[in-house]
Order: C-alpha cells, then structure tokens, then sequence
C-alpha cells in the first residue's frame, strides 16, 4: 500500500514519519506533498473570524 501525506507545513513530515517508524512494520515509506499555500490562504480567509460563527474567538 502507498500512503500520501498531504501536509502544509514541512514540519510536519518528520512528525508522520516518526510516528510510522514507530509501527514496526515492512510498509513503504509514506510520501509527503507540502502545500504551504493552503495554510496561508486558510489564514488569510479565517482572519480573525471563528470557523464557526456559534463559538467565540480564542
């Protein structure tokens, strides 16, 4: 089996990859795409705002 890891920050990468070790198993290593973009736009759009409008902002 083939595990793609959509990530966007490359920090993460290390994480899930640690974490897999961890398992002890003969799978393949996982692949990893880092959309970085996604995160800005995500911030840019959240701006201060609530992900939902019923709960206050931290």
């Amino acid at each position: 089996m083939n595990l793609l890891c959509l990530h966007t920050a490359a920090s993460n990468i290390a994480i899930f990859d640690d974490a897999a070790a961890s398992l002890a198993t003969t799978a393949r290593p996982l692949n990893h795409l880092v959309m970085p973009d996604w995160l800005a736009e995500a911030e840019r759009r959240h701006d201060g705002r609530t992900a939902r409008p019923d709960r206050p902002a931290d």
